[in-house]
């Protein structure tokens, strides 16, 4: 085989990973579903530090930080990645890349916070994030403004 190809898709799904490993070093051996795996890791991995980042700058904004994904965890299967407060409402926000699906214990986590009134964000972006911690942001001051303008007192 000539170096620097890239054998067929056909090809090596015939051969199992070890032997893939073996004879193909580097992303040569891997499927093209393979490779869109890796990338899409590597894309859902930089949009979670992206989030992170951002709602650690955050002077109303509370975040539970996520657990090191090479690692075990005790926590409970389908946990969203960051669970955040967000002038005192409660938000969970599942990172995905393009376009990827939560799995069944993350929606059924999710459907569970929906039901007990908090908020949910499956986020493909970080514009997404922002927008809806805005959002957020302006439902409260709306609700205070309201509260004040009846004679209620706020706390700052």
């Amino acid at each position: 085989m000539n170096v620097g190809k890239v054998p067929p898709d056909g090809f090596l799904r015939c051969l199992s990973k070890a032997d893939r490993v073996k004879m193909f070093p580097g992303t040569a051996g891997l499927t093209r579903k393979e490779c869109a795996e890796r990338y899409d890791a590597g894309q859902e991995k930089q949009l979670q530090q992206d989030i992170c980042a951002w709602l650690k700058m955050q002077p109303d904004c509370f975040v539970e930080m996520p657990p090191r994904m090479d690692k075990r965890t005790t926590l409970q299967k389908g946990r969203p990645d960051f669970v955040a407060c967000v002038c005192g409402i409660y938000l969970a926000i599942e990172a995905k890349a393009s376009g990827g699906l939560p799995t069944s214990e993350q929606a059924a986590f999710m459907d569970n916070v929906s039901k007990a009134k908090g908020r949910t964000l499956l986020a493909y972006n970080l514009k997404s994030v922002i927008s809806v911690v805005n959002g957020i942001r302006a439902e409260v001051r709306i609700a205070k403004e309201a509260l004040e303008r009846d004679g209620w007192r706020t706390k700052q």
